[in-house]
C-alpha cells in the first residue's frame, strides 16, 4: 500500500485511490478495463488464493491470465501481496518483474523497509 500511495504522488502528483486495492479477480479486471493513463495501479488483496500454485490451469488461473492481458494493453502496474513466493502458480513468477520481501513496516515514518527479491529487467 505504502508503494502505491508513493507512487501515485510521484507519478501522478495524486492521492492513491483505495477503489484500486481489489479482493477478486473480476473486481480487477473491470477496474483496469476502465484505467485512462499509462502507469495506473492496482492491488490486488491475497494473490497466493488467486492464483495458487496448486490450482495450476485451472478457470481462476486462466482467467488471472486475461486480467494480465488487459494490464499489459492498459500498460498498468500490478501489486499483488501474498504470504511466500511458492504459493503463486510458476507460470505467473516467472512474468513479473520483481518481487519484494517486506522485512518490517515502520508505522511512525510512514515507511516500508523491503529488499528486492527478484528483478528482472529484461
Amino acid at each position: 500500500m505504502r508503494f502505491l500511495e508513493r507512487w501515485y504522488k510521484d507519478y501522478f502528483n495524486e492521492e492513491f485511490p483505495i477503489t484500486h486495492i481489489c479482493n477478486t479477480l473480476e473486481e480487477a479486471i473491470v477496474l483496469v478495463k476502465d484505467f485512462k493513463r499509462k502507469g495506473e495501479a492496482i492491488m490486488v488483496e491475497e494473490l497466493s488464493v488467486h492464483i495458487s500454485s496448486r490450482e495450476a490451469m485451472t478457470t481462476s488461473n486462466k482467467l488471472f491470465n486475461k486480467f494480465i492481458d488487459i494490464c499489459r494493453v492498459k500498460q498498468a502496474l500490478i501489486i499483488g501481496n501474498c504470504p511466500h513466493l511458492s504459493f503463486i502458480d510458476k507460470h505467473f513468477q516467472m512474468m513479473v518483474q520483481c518481487w519484494i520481501n517486506c522485512i518490517r513496516i515502520d508505522f511512525k515514518r510512514k515507511i516500508v523497509i523491503a529488499k528486492a527479491y527478484w528483478l528482472q529487467t529484461s
